[in-house]
């Protein structure tokens, strides 16, 4: 592990920054990216900051094998207190910039304070300066990229916010290129600070500690990710549709049906087949996974964007769409705009259910047809970051529209405010474990996907029976991996699993941490906790959706299944008793010092 690192703390308001040295003890116990990220946010933030005060901060950390020639180790961490719940936020994204962030020897930038007019960050050879941004407030995020990165020329990538950062939308993005930090607002916290973007120019790599190995074991894993992951680069992520189909958990026209109709339209191979462009990748990897896709005719023929399987499902079966050329569209106004797709389109499809159930009320113009309209979808999208008249409700995000919405709140899909992802727990149930306990609200990166273990054999998808050993290791295992920057379509061909085997740690850091990062990763799921707690959050916190337990799924093999309340407090209690926190959710006073907190 490296002895030493360094962060760059910013504050806006006085237009000045400073480094400092990252403890040793704390780069041994957290390694980088969401680790460190978390451990700042507890030790700096008090608890009663609101995500768009100036008191907020960010908090930005590459991993901790990012910027080294380590294939894969692409991920960039944002730690905040997220506008769409309310708490504690961590979100990635891929791409180049913690890459180049690394580069300049910086483990993490802190952001704190607010300008007094439109700024963005320039991090260049000869330090850091505050550039004028007030040309390019308005602007969406392409654009403003490529006015940064003409600011600040020579190799150079950059992040940046579009309008529904600046309008304060509550989901809204921080993009880098077609990358999002997707999740939770950090975007909207972006703006109340009147950041703009940041760019960073910079060259070179950061060298592994033992070169010998790392150049003898480097072309063997890009030669063995090549092989295990070809399904992965064939089809892209998307092919995930295929398994939630199947599985009948595909959540479709706002979570009442389990499979769609439509699915043949929205297959991998029909976007393989009908609307590839061309496969792009994240810095140093050979997967190629992302599938750049082309409207072919109509009125926006040629126009490119590159939506996952997440993408596809919340603009597609879950608003009842079956045309891929709107996903597309959507999908490119969404990453312009600086807007969460998971969540932009489950309000889209929040809306077109209260029509079809009739319960839409006079005063929503523009939104008065049901599922499958795709004009619709793309209205929405594009008046959001405009909040005039139902659409600053809808910028609200969630828990806004449950607020002065009552009669939506019956329909709302959220836990914490966040609506989950692509799949429906009532036919894989410990989705609804990971959903209920992610430290950021509902969702299946942080919070564990359970899919691969339970829509294969080794459990009972309907029963409770296992599934919060499940959640617990799979929670544990995504936290350190998201301390090394890995992305998680590498991690197994590099032995990084539940229990790491890799031996990337020793040749990259220097020291033999391997069989402790499973350790690493539950420190940091109970430091976001113990952040959470702070914040006001416990177990009445940690609940589902009423529906899900009240409706039964339609459609396809899970057809009939709901969640028992019951059943479900039960795989709760198990849960904490494994994580050592008590029966409210709170880390005992035991489990702290056992992780060193």
């Amino acid at each position: 592990m490296p002895r030493s690192g360094r962060i760059l703390r910013v504050d806006l308001t006085r237009e000045a920054y400073r480094v400092e040295e990252i403890p040793e003890r704390v780069l041994s116990l957290y390694l980088g990216g969401r680790g460190l990220a978390a451990r700042y946010y507890l030790d700096e933030m008090q608890g009663d900051e609101t995500p768009l005060s100036p008191e907020n901060r960010l908090y930005v950390f590459p991993g901790a094998f990012v910027g080294t020639e380590v294939p894969g180790a692409v991920k960039t961490y944002i730690a905040t207190r997220g506008p769409e719940t309310g708490h504690y936020l961590v979100t990635n994204a891929g791409g180049i910039f913690g890459s180049f962030l690394r580069r300049p020897g910086y483990m993490g930038i802190i952001i704190e304070g607010r300008a007094r007019a439109p700024v963005a960050l320039g991090l260049g050879q000869s330090g850091v300066s505050f550039l004028r941004a007030n040309s390019l407030w308005g602007l969406d995020t392409g654009k403003t990229e490529e006015e940064l990165r003409r600011a600040l020329p020579g190799p150079n990538a950059a992040l940046s916010i579009g309008p529904a950062g600046e309008s304060l939308v509550a989901f809204a993005c921080v993009q880098s290129g077609t990358r999002s930090f997707g999740r939770g607002g950090a975007g909207a916290v972006m703006g109340s600070k009147n950041l703009k973007g940041i760019v960073v120019q910079a060259k070179g790599t950061i060298p592994a500690a033992d070169i010998a190995a790392f150049r003898r074991e480097r072309p063997l894993l890009v030669e063995r990710l090549k092989r295990d992951r070809a399904g992965i680069h064939r089809l892209g992520r998307n092919a995930i549709i295929e398994i939630t189909q199947l599985a009948g958990i595909l959540p479709t026209r706002n979570w009442t049906e389990g499979i769609y109709e439509g699915y043949p339209f929205l297959a991998p191979e029909r976007l393989r087949e009908v609307y590839l462009k061309r496969r792009k990748t994240c810095y140093n990897c050979p997967i190629r996974c992302w599938q750049v896709g082309e409207i072919p005719e109509g009125p926006m023929r040629g126009l490119t964007s590159d939506p996952e399987y997440e993408t596809l499902w919340a603009y597609g079966p879950a608003c009842g769409i079956k045309d891929y050329s709107v996903i597309l569209s959507a999908n490119r106004i969404a990453d312009d705009l600086g807007l969460d797709t998971m969540t932009s389109g489950q309000v889209a499809a929040l809306i077109m259910d209260l029509h079809a159930r009739g319960k839409m009320k006079p005063g929503f113009p523009g939104m008065d047809v049901g599922f499958g309209q795709g004009a619709v979808l793309l209205e929405i999208l594009q008046r959001l970051p405009q909040r005039q008249g139902v659409y600053d409700i809808l910028a609200g995000g969630f828990l806004a529209i449950k607020e002065r919405i009552p009669w939506a709140d019956s329909l709302a899909i959220e836990v914490k405010g966040m609506p989950p992802a692509g799949y429906d727990p009532r036919g894989a149930v410990g989705m609804a474990l990971a959903y209920a306990t992610s430290t950021r609200g509902a969702c299946h990166n942080v919070g564990g996907w359970t899919i691969r273990h339970e829509v294969g054999t080794e459990l009972d998808r309907f029963g409770t029976g296992g599934k919060a050993g499940l959640v617990f290791n799979l929670q544990n295992t995504r936290a350190y991996i998201d301390c090394l920057g890995i992305c998680t379509e590498v991690r197994r061909s590099m032995g990084y699993g539940d229990s790491p085997e890799g031996q990337w740690f020793e040749m990259v850091m220097g020291d033999n941490m391997t069989p402790s990062l499973t350790l690493v990763g539950e420190r940091v799921y109970t430091a976001e906790r113990s952040a959470l707690v702070r914040e006001g959050v416990s177990r009445k916190d940690d609940s589902l959706p009423a529906r899900w337990a009240q409706e039964v799924l339609v459609g396809g093999p899970a057809e009939g299944s709901r969640i028992s309340p019951q059943a479900f407090s039960r795989m709760l209690d198990e849960y904490y008793e494994m994580r050592g926190w008590d029966s409210e959710g709170i880390p005992t006073k035991c489990t702290l010092s056992r992780l060193s907190l």
